[in-house]
């Protein structure tokens, strides 16, 4: 990594403890050897910038909490949910309702299995 100014901006952010391979691989601490693509990313963004990224791994809420009170300046993989609007900053563009997925480092979904021949159970939670 190209070495930081002495005046670079530090900005502190944080994701969940768990592993979410390709993005941040290790548990509880972020795997030194192949720590994930968004990780990686925001190595990019400090050697381009005069930017230090402090990278914590907190339990979920914890990232919510602290983002909400102010504590830490952002935190990553954020799904949108209209709630949060009132303390993170997603993309989105005057007039819009949500974010620009343009600007989205992953797009998750949910899926639902079942055996063939079989009905599917869900209550909705």
């Amino acid at each position: 990594m190209a070495s930081q100014g002495i005046l670079a901006m530090e900005v502190v952010v944080a994701t969940g403890v768990n592993d979410d391979p390709p993005y941040v691989y290790g548990d509880e601490v972020i795997a030194q050897k192949n720590p994930g693509v968004t990780i990686e990313i925001l190595r990019l963004i400090e050697a381009k910038n005069d930017i230090q990224f402090t990278i914590l791994k907190q339990p979920w809420k914890r990232v919510v909490s602290n983002i909400k009170e102010n504590k830490i300046d952002g935190g990553f993989h954020f799904s949108f949910k209209e709630k949060r609007k009132a303390f993170v900053a997603y993309p989105i563009l005057d007039g819009e309702d949500s974010p620009r997925t343009q600007y989205s480092i992953s797009k998750r979904a949910y899926y639902l299995y079942r055996l063939t021949g079989q009905t599917t159970h869900w209550s909705g939670q």
